[in-house]
């Protein structure tokens, strides 16, 4: 069971099903993430890397363009994550992992990458706005 808390509400239903739950023979373990990106932010981030990757092959504009002249490479979600969206974050976070962002670093780095497609490319996707988190 994984539970996101950002309500009083939230957390009074939290507690409520942290009370009723049984110990059992082996307990069970609790997991606090202060501040950072929410799991509607992470599948948010995921849907993002697979639409731009989508958008730019359909523009035509598939890997060689950014990367490697002499080679057709189709964007995919992954490299989209690790080309461009990581690159992005080390230089302006000095994060390695998408896990140790907090929300609004995510928001900020979209933002980043969003403004530098939209003039660059004339790319624009919105990252998906019921997983903003």
């Amino acid at each position: 069971m994984s539970t996101y808390v950002k309500t009083e509400a939230d957390r009074q239903e939290a507690i409520k099903e942290l009370t009723e739950r049984p110990l059992g023979e082996y307990g069970f373990g609790l997991e606090f993430q202060d501040g950072k990106r929410t799991p509607p932010q992470n599948r948010g981030m995921h849907l993002y890397f697979t639409m731009l990757a989508n958008a730019l092959n359909d523009a035509g504009l598939d890997m060689r363009k950014f990367l490697k002249p002499e080679i057709d490479i189709p964007w995919t979600p992954q490299s989209i994550k690790k080309e461009l969206w990581a690159k992005i974050q080390i230089a302006y976070c000095d994060k390695e992992s998408t896990t140790e962002l907090t929300r609004k670093e995510v928001s900020e780095i979209y933002e980043i990458l969003a403004r530098h497609l939209s003039q660059k490319h004339s790319i624009f996707v919105a990252f998906p706005e019921q997983e903003r988190g």
